[in-house]
């Protein structure tokens, strides 16, 4: 596996503003179909759902944009595993967070999508305080 070349700055910085443009537009046009086009269900769960869909794609793209494997005198083997199961454990977690908010009853949605989403970030920060304290003492 090959890390992609670090994006330029200007283009990630647009990316990123598209991003939250879109965000802005599926909000606004939620808003605005809701009591007409939408049950008020459908469009707490759209609203509800949004906030995975920037984690998805942001535990997916992370990792393969840090700087490249290797570079810092590491094991590169290691480091690969590393950024796997960190892009792996938040695309997971992300996904969980988007299926819950959508299908959940929704009494529990939040609670359940929230500690979906939390239970994948506190695995990532376990492994990654592991992975340091190893490296500490070898």
């Amino acid at each position: 596996m090959t890390t992609a070349p670090a994006p330029d700055t200007l283009a990630e910085i647009l990316r990123a503003l598209l991003l939250a443009a879109l965000l802005l537009v599926a909000v606004f046009a939620v808003k605005h179909l809701a009591p007409e086009h939408l049950s008020p269900d459908v469009a707490r769960r759209i609203l509800a759902v949004l906030p995975g869909v920037p984690a998805v794609y942001y535990a997916n793209v992370v990792p393969k944009y840090l700087s490249p494997i290797g570079g810092a005198g590491c094991d590169a083997a290691a480091e690969q595993g590393r950024r796997r199961f960190v892009g792996w454990t938040l695309m997971l977690g992300s996904l969980g967070y988007v299926a819950a908010s959508a299908f959940a009853p929704w009494s529990i949605a939040n609670g359940l999508a929230g500690g979906l989403l939390g239970a994948a970030v506190l695995v990532v920060l376990t492994r990654l305080a592991f992975d340091l304290r190893g490296r500490r003492h070898a």
